[in-house]
């Protein structure tokens, strides 16, 4: 039997599992970067109130 085969047969099982925590990390760093916009927006916003 090829070595090859056997381990993508142990892989395989693992793939789910690997795609899901690809997809919480994904999810944590939407946030993060949605939280960091926003705080720029709002720094942003509060200058264009001190300059009018």
């Amino acid at each position: 039997m090829d070595p090859c085969d056997c381990s993508k047969s142990e892989l395989l099982p693992m793939l789910p599992i690997w795609l899901h925590q690809v997809r919480l990390w994904l999810r944590v760093q939407g946030e993060d970067m949605r939280h960091q916009l926003l705080r720029q927006g709002q720094t942003l916003h509060r200058e264009v109130e001190f300059d009018g």
